[in-house]
């Protein structure tokens, strides 16, 4: 999706996920670290990674590195702490974030945007979640499998109708947060 936009490279320091990424056409490099190229991209996106490092300013300062002047990181993460559950440990995360805890982290950069988003099945999902988390349900196994193809295929036009109204709108509450970042 994003090679319409220009060359793209990868990070990622699991091996067996770096075997699966291979299998991606029109990616140029798979990095196994941070060792890439200084000063060389306009964007690099972290999609749910910041919660899995200890130290996410230290990742984000290394990420400015590799960014030209006026480069753009865009993140996303998971929303509230008060959410973390079993399955965070399960993915091993260190923690999840609201507004105020993301604008902390990436405090060394200019905020362009940053909103709640995955609000339109806020309600269902903590729902569960909150339910599931009082009475010590483990249900990772189930939450992580792909749903039958029809409800898949109704998350998917629920989840996409969050793009049209984000470009009018940010949303005050969220099971996740973006934020587009630029170095300054």
């Amino acid at each position: 999706m994003l090679k319409k936009y220009g060359n793209v490279d990868l990070q990622e320091v699991n091996k067996i996920a770096r075997l699966n990424l291979k299998r991606i056409k029109n990616i140029n490099k798979i990095y196994s670290s941070l060792k890439i190229k200084k000063n060389y991209y306009d964007l690099v996106l972290v999609a749910d990674v910041l919660e899995h490092v200890k130290n996410p300013k230290e990742l984000l300062r290394i990420l400015k590195k590799n960014i030209k002047k006026n480069g753009y990181i865009l993140i996303t993460v998971p929303a509230y702490q008060f959410l973390f559950s079993t399955k965070d440990k399960v993915l091993k995360h260190f923690r999840r974030y609201n507004k105020k805890t993301l604008k902390k982290t990436i405090d060394e950069f200019t905020l362009v945007e940053m909103s709640y988003f995955n609000a339109l099945l806020f309600i269902p999902i903590i729902a569960i979640i909150l339910f599931n988390k009082i009475l010590n349900i483990n249900y990772i196994k189930r939450v992580e499998t792909t749903p039958h193809p029809i409800i898949n295929k109704i998350f998917f036009y629920i989840f996409s109708f969050e793009k049209i109204i984000l470009k009018y709108l940010n949303f005050p509450f969220g099971l996740s947060i973006y934020a587009l970042i630029k170095k300054w």
